[in-house]
């Protein structure tokens, strides 16, 4: 639909059977997981000249931005690092709770399963 966003991620084949696999086993579970809150929503998979494609629906920021800031190399690699928001939580008194919180999310996001 119209002013709807995507995100589509490139799977590199080329680099093997487990990367492959990997890629099945996201379909899978986009598919398994498919109307469960708290999921990002999986919308299709396809392949184009020996390449794999996952298209997800936009749903903003993802965790792993929250906790983990990328650091280019400016040309092809990219090292992660912990967020200002991840240590600020790890070291506030009351870190701990917020964490199982986090945690908390994570499994009922996973029980569909």
């Amino acid at each position: 639909a119209v002013g709807e966003a995507f995100i589509l991620k490139r799977l590199f084949v080329e680099r093997g059977p487990a990367v492959v696999l990997s890629g099945r086993r996201e379909i899978h579970f986009g598919r398994a997981l498919a109307g469960a809150p708290h999921v990002c929503r999986f919308v299709e998979a396809f392949e184009e000249r020996a390449e794999l494609w996952l298209v997800f629906r936009d749903e903003g920021l993802s965790l792993q931005r929250y906790l983990y800031h990328g650091h280019s190399d400016g040309v092809s690699l990219v090292h992660f690092a912990t967020s200002a928001l991840w240590k600020s939580v790890r070291c506030a008194p009351a870190g701990h709770s917020t964490l199982r919180e986090l945690m908390r999310q994570l499994v009922e996001g996973g029980a569909g399963l």
